[in-house]
């Protein structure tokens, strides 16, 4: 009787495990996201996914991204797989086009369980596609995909109105108005939690670049001593942030990419207005008293990425505190890789090719003084940084053993890179001329150094530690000069 009891009792015992085990393969499959993309005959490159790990845009963005390739493909028809995804994530599908990556859909975003068939057709214009979606929850993605044309017939109107000059918040709301009448139309085939999102995305990348405008203009504003202007400035000031989120959940707002930047620029704007200058300290005091700690841990991290190089003598400060406060794990990596390319820390020993195809290693040339210039060609900036400031430099200690001048060039096309060398509007021949081996800024070392733009200057002393990064003296040559001597 007993036997017979145990091994009813195991039978059941196993029936509930596997019950268990069928159902968390239930649940993972309804979780996994499923991309068949299918090209058109006249579509020769195969596509990939970028998937961008955490959901705020900071720095480089190569820095979050994990390139994914179709798991098989049928023809022209390219599967992929997300298995077990938990959370909205963005992601561009791209393509090679001669040898260059097209940007098809560019930071679109997916949900649990989406399964989206992508049609593409190559238009006459080049990289241009004709696209279409279906499949459950397609609605979502052909509702990203009108953005563009929406603003874009939204700027045309305006610009046929040729009554009066539109200020930079008529623009801006003209945009955005447009962006959502877009989405009103899909509310009632989209989720609520990717109807809020995407309406708090509309709203924050409209506004993040007027938000920079304001800040420039009300800083000159404000040199002038023009109380009149000043006050006019404000109202329309005013004007322009009439934007609501009271909608859209917390918890939303800490998943949008653009949520975190919209943010670190109105509260720098809003303490111009009262203060008429910028206090950095006073400046981060304003950004950690963001009540809700997810969108407060984003908005610290992306304070750092935009202004480090305005507060650079009490950046480690700043960044020591921000150890105290932040509790995200993925901003706190951030703040750790973002101090690890601080002053006194080791520099990043790379191992890259040289124009002639030798192969140099940053611990070469331990024991020196080594200056990095990373560019790229087509960066106006760099350009006008090495013309008027970096070449003059370069030629007073070109003969000095002690110190090496070395540029990173983040050109995909190898050809394009050395093109430039041979021109020399970026740089010269006679200094150590590097490229990041066809990765662009996915290499390695730009996501050690975390480099949000160009050309970005670096001093490196005698024993490979980082003596100087993020610091606007390097930009110009009396100050990278001196900042040379007193290694020398």
């Amino acid at each position: 009787m007993k036997s017979l009891l145990i091994i009813v009792l195991l039978t059941l015992l196993s029936g509930l495990t596997s019950m268990a085990n069928n159902h968390s393969t239930i649940n993972q499959i309804e979780k996994t996201v499923k991309f068949r993309v299918v090209l058109d005959s006249s579509i020769h490159g195969k596509p990939f996914l970028i998937i961008f790990k955490s959901n705020f845009k900071v720095g480089s963005t190569a820095t979050d991204q994990l390139e994914i390739e179709p798991v098989s493909n049928k023809g022209n028809t390219y599967i992929f797989i997300l298995p077990d995804q938990k959370k909205h994530v963005y992601f561009s599908l791209v393509t090679l086009q001669a040898g260059k990556i097209v940007f098809i859909l560019d930071n679109f975003h997916f949900e649990p369980a989406d399964d989206i068939i992508i049609n593409l057709k190559q238009m006459k214009q080049n990289n241009q596609f004709d696209i279409s979606f279906a499949g459950k929850n397609s609605g979502k993605y052909r509702c990203q995909y009108e953005f563009s044309s929406a603003v874009r017939t939204a700027a045309n109107l305006l610009k046929q109105d040729t009554t009066k000059k539109h200020l930079i918040y008529e623009e801006t709301f003209c945009k955005v108005n447009a962006q959502l009448q877009v989405l009103e139309k899909y509310k009632s085939i989209i989720s609520p939690f990717s109807f809020r999102l995407l309406k708090a995305d509309i709203q924050s990348k409209s506004v993040v670049e007027p938000l920079q405008i304001f800040s420039a203009r009300l800083s000159s504003v404000v040199k002038t001593k023009d109380s009149s202007k000043v006050h006019q400035f404000i109202t329309e000031y005013a004007k322009m942030f009439t934007l609501s989120f009271s909608d859209v959940p917390d918890s939303v707002l800490s998943v949008s990419r653009y949520y975190p930047d919209y943010v670190l620029g109105k509260i720098r704007l809003d303490y111009l207005v009262d203060h008429k200058k910028i206090d950095y300290r006073q400046y981060f005091e304003e950004i950690i008293k963001i009540s809700y700690k997810p969108v407060r841990d984003k908005v610290i991290v992306s304070f750092f990425v935009h202004n480090a190089e305005r507060f650079y003598p009490i950046l480690e400060e700043l960044i020591n505190r921000s150890f105290t406060i932040v509790e995200d794990k993925q901003c706190l990596i951030k703040l750790t890789d973002f101090k690890n390319a601080t002053i006194g820390n080791k520099a990043f020993d790379f191992a890259l090719q040289d124009n002639k195809g030798k192969t140099v290693r940053l611990s070469d040339y331990k024991g020196k003084i080594v200056f990095i210039d990373f560019w790229y060609t087509g960066c106006g900036a760099c350009k006008k940084y090495y013309q008027y400031e970096l070449r003059e430099v370069e030629e007073k200690y070109i003969k000095n053993p002690d110190v090496v001048f070395i540029t990173i060039s983040v050109d995909e096309s190898k050809e394009k890179w050395l093109k430039s060398i041979t021109e020399g509007q970026y740089t010269s021949d006679k200094v150590i001329n590097l490229y990041t081996n066809g990765e662009s800024d996915k290499h390695e070392m730009i996501r050690f150094y975390n480099i949000p733009g160009y050309p970005q200057p670096l001093l490196i002393d005698r024993k490979g530690n980082i003596a100087k990064f993020k610091d606007p003296s390097l930009r110009n040559k009396v100050g990278l000069t001196k900042a040379i001597e007193e290694l020398n």
